[in-house]
């Protein structure tokens, strides 16, 4: 959950790993440790942030460009034509993979990858279903 409060206290407390570590306390109360590259904190004393804070107890502040940018940052989900060709690019790759490794010939790497799709989709009684609304939406002719 986001919250925002503004930052009362700022300390170094040492490094983990090639991280530096910062201590920082709000004024809502809230206090944690915020995790750096380099030898800043980002914030300000006095400066308001905006901020979700783990279990663990780390802080992490909304930078600049998310707030820009939110709909980057967000879950939008896909309708069900983004992910078929997101199942169809990953599956192919996969029958690739599969019959260089085998002793099956070429042609039979769309068949497999079909196969792959149609199961990710709804499963294989689907996938004559699959091939025929493909075709619909798709008049390519491979």
């Amino acid at each position: 959950m986001q919250k925002e409060a503004k930052v009362t206290n700022i300390q170094g407390d040492g490094m983990f790993n090639d991280l530096y570590k910062f201590e920082i306390e709000l004024d809502n109360g809230d206090s944690g440790i915020r995790y750096r590259k380099s030898n800043d904190s980002g914030v300000q004393i006095g400066e308001t942030i905006t901020y979700t804070k783990s279990d663990k107890g780390t802080i992490k502040v909304q930078t600049g460009y998310e707030k820009r940018f939110p709909e980057k940052f967000q879950d939008k989900g896909y309708d069900k034509r983004t992910q078929r060709y997101i199942i169809r690019q990953s599956s192919l790759k996969t029958a690739t993979d599969f019959i260089i490794n085998t002793t099956k010939k070429e042609s039979d790497i769309f068949l497999l990858a079909d196969k792959m799709v149609a199961y990710c989709m709804g499963g294989m009684n689907d996938f004559e279903n699959d091939k025929k609304q493909e075709k619909e939406e798709n008049n390519a002719p491979f």
